[in-house]
């Protein structure tokens, strides 16, 4: 069985879903059949949000259990809770770990798991596209089995572990938000591509097959450029690429429609499938 490339999909903060990610793979893989290349790529949408959904709603009950007055109790939920409040359960408590930390990693390995299945090979190519607070969570992901953190490392193949990961396209991303609590030269990025993913193909590839890209909307107002953290965010992101979703009011959650963001990745996926032919098996 010839070795697919593996694209894992991953939300960021909101109430999402199961099928969130439905259409927009659909509109990928129609850009993938015009240019010949579809049945390169195998997809699997991460659903770290679960870890989360339950505790929000109640708490959402429990707020207003004791007939408390309360305006505006759809947007409190999907937006104040499912959103920030994401953020914050994710970060955790100042004097404890997080609960709900290792949840959240624990459906990313279990994503990467079936997508592994699906590809077809341990050691298959990974490229991922992450939204929002996803960004993080895969940043916070790859950083730990990078540097094998005790407790924290969950994979037990290399595309598991990320260490095939090819690619990586960050969008709407608010990774900056999380790194204010340290100095600049403190700021340290993840290494893309990973350890194995320049070696898993028969012949050379131009070094813009592989990388980083951030994509933003100028309008949207949590997603961010990354180049401009320091000079080692500068040397890992190949591009802060900015593109128009919409309106202040649409922006973070437009890039799942946008027909301009859809061609970019659809670009970088052809590049890296027509520069990179994928070995046969698992040999």
């Amino acid at each position: 069985m010839t070795t697919r490339i593996g694209v894992l999909i991953v939300h960021g903060i909101g109430n999402q879903p199961a099928g969130y990610a439905d259409a927009f793979i659909e509109e990928l893989k129609d850009r993938l059949k015009d240019r010949g290349v579809e049945d390169a790529f195998a997809f699997e949408p991460a659903h770290w949000g679960q870890a989360l959904n339950h505790r929000e709603d109640d708490l959402a009950r429990r707020l207003v259990s004791t007939g408390a007055d309360v305006d505006w109790q759809t947007i409190r939920r999907e937006i104040i809770l499912g959103g920030f409040g994401d953020a914050i359960a994710y970060a955790g408590r100042s004097t404890k770990p997080s609960r709900i930390y290792p949840d959240v990693q624990r459906a990313i390995h279990d994503a990467l798991a079936r997508l592994e299945r699906t590809a077809g090979d341990p050691f298959a190519p990974l490229f991922v596209l992450s939204h929002s607070l996803g960004c993080q969570i895969v940043s916070n992901y790859l950083w730990d089995h990078q540097k094998k953190l005790e407790g924290s490392v969950l994979g037990k193949t290399p595309f598991t572990r990320g260490e095939t990961i090819a690619g990586w396209i960050t969008f709407g991303c608010n990774m900056p938000l999380f790194t204010l609590a340290w100095d600049e030269d403190e700021i340290e990025p993840v290494e893309v591509p990973g350890i194995h993913a320049k070696h898993l193909f028969p012949k050379p590839a131009p070094d813009d097959a592989f990388g980083w890209w951030n994509v933003y909307d100028p309008d949207d107002l949590l997603g961010f450029p990354l180049r401009g953290l320091n000079t080692r965010y500068r040397n890992a992101v190949q591009e802060d690429h900015t593109i128009n979703t919409g309106t202040i009011f649409g922006a973070h959650t437009g890039y799942w429609t946008d027909n301009d963001f859809t061609k970019y990745v659809a670009d970088k996926l052809v590049g890296l499938a027509a520069c990179l032919r994928p070995r046969r098996g698992n040999s």
